[in-house]
């Protein structure tokens, strides 16, 4: 019995462990996306200054 309570255990952290990697996908996807919105704002400073304006946030 005892080895049986520990396979099921055992699925359920596997299950769990899932989840978290998915989670992290997640984070990692948003960390990507708010690194290309700080590359477009860059860049569209440095397009700006190239154009003799002035940029203010």
């Amino acid at each position: 019995m005892e080895g049986t309570t520990y396979s099921t255990e055992g699925t359920a952290y596997s299950m769990e462990s899932t989840g978290y990697s998915a989670e992290s996908t997640a984070i990692s996807m948003e960390s990507i996306s708010f690194s290309v919105e700080v590359d477009t704002y860059f860049a569209e400073r440095g397009a700006c200054f190239m154009e003799g304006g002035t940029y203010s946030v």
